[in-house]
């Protein structure tokens, strides 16, 4: 995955910081469906799928201590269907939501 992202930080008092943002991705797309049986039947994808997304962190730090959280929503073109595969003859779409913590201590 590449991604350019732009971030507005917003402090909220001494010890909290708030960030929203999005961005431009591009996501490579991997999928492969063997048969143990049938060599004929071997399936796969390699495709780079271009989107956009928007993101929100927020973080306190406590003296050397950090702790946040983030979400990104990324909305994404869709995969090329695959006429062999049932179920993804039309396509799918890569769209996603993530969701994290995130810890660590801060050196100046």
């Amino acid at each position: 995955t590449w991604e350019v992202n732009a971030k507005r930080a917003l402090p909220l008092g001494r010890f909290v910081c708030f960030e929203l943002g999005g961005g431009l991705p591009y996501n490579k797309v991997h999928y492969e469906e063997s048969h143990f049986f049938f060599d004929d039947d071997e399936i796969e994808i390699d495709d780079w799928v271009p989107g956009v997304q928007a993101l929100a962190n927020a973080h306190a730090k406590l003296g050397a201590f950090l702790a946040g959280a983030h979400v990104k929503y990324m909305l994404t073109g869709d995969v090329e269907g695959v006429q062999e595969a049932e179920g993804l003859e039309e396509g799918w779409d890569y769209s996603n939501v993530t969701a994290g913590v995130q810890f660590g201590f801060a050196f100046r």
